[in-house]
């Protein structure tokens, strides 16, 4: 009834900032440049119209999936500008957000319950519900899916999988995360992905293909749905910063060199420096 619930992490913020209420601006008030103002971040910020129209065209490239919305967008400015104001404010509207939305029970990264359809089925789904279907599901939820949900005669029962409703919470780290750099670089690439289970790993029974050989709890897994704020981003290892780069441009979250396994993600990555 609603194919808007299945929309992007970039078309659900650039919801949102319509829904906060937009105008046109006089063309003899223009003389910053912007074109349009868009209410809800005009209540806190004041003379940066032009940098908010910036974002809202880079959200409407994403929401479109043209090629701008593929980028990192990094807001650059001296302390005391807006910039985290302006992460905060997309944050809000998140978490105020009237639209429902909808996970896979117990997925710890929040998983859009349309991935559970095999891709043979997806190009009728997408048709009859209007809707774009993007990504896979992690392994732990596509475990779950053959273990718990398989027949004997290998029939994929997938509409059977429980799905509960979801909301954004910044206290709770709910499709919204934050993620500053410390200066060592491997602690940076886990609180950024997530580590590995050593006590799966170190098996050998079980090791490194295992589904639950790496444990999906850094910034970008929990930030699925939402968004992921870089703090200080170009103050991050270029290893770090090529983990964004892979998540903005290719909706996957990998490590290069490494065994972490590759996972589809769908997140609104926006830094700041």
């Amino acid at each position: 009834d609603d194919p808007l619930i299945a929309q992007n992490a970039s078309a659900r913020h650039y919801e949102n900032v319509r829904a906060g209420g937009v105008i046109e601006i006089p063309e003899n008030e223009r003389w910053l440049g912007a074109k349009r103002r868009y209410l809800r971040f005009s209540e806190v910020l004041y003379g940066v119209d032009h940098v908010i129209e910036m974002l809202v065209d880079y959200l409407e490239a994403g929401a479109n999936r043209a090629a701008l919305g593929k980028q990192v967008a990094l807001i650059v400015g001296p302390p005391g500008t807006g910039k985290s104001t302006a992460v905060n404010i997309l944050a809000d509207m998140l978490e105020k957000s009237a639209r429902p939305l909808y996970m896979i029970n117990g997925c710890t990264k929040f998983e859009e319950p349309l991935h559970l359809l095999p891709r043979h089925l997806r190009a009728e789904v997408e048709k009859s519900l209007g809707v774009h279907i993007e990504g896979d599901l992690c392994p732990p939820c596509q475990d779950r899916l053959k273990k718990d949900f398989t027949d004997p005669d290998g029939v994929v029962r997938w509409q059977d999988v429980p799905v509960v409703p979801f909301s954004f919470s910044k206290r709770n780290v709910r499709g919204i995360t934050s993620f500053e750099p410390s200066g060592e670089k491997s602690e940076d690439v886990t609180k950024l992905t997530g580590r590995e289970n050593t006590g799966v790993t170190q098996m050998p029974s079980r090791g490194y293909n295992d589904p639950y050989a790496y444990d999906l709890s850094g910034a970008i897994p929990k930030a699925e749905r939402g968004l992921c704020e870089g703090r200080e981003l170009l103050s991050s290892d270029p290893e770090v910063l090529g983990v964004f780069f892979s998540v903005a441009q290719e909706r996957e979250l990998k490590i290069t060199n490494s065994t972490f396994p590759q996972i589809s993600v769908d997140t609104l990555v926006i830094g700041h420096t």
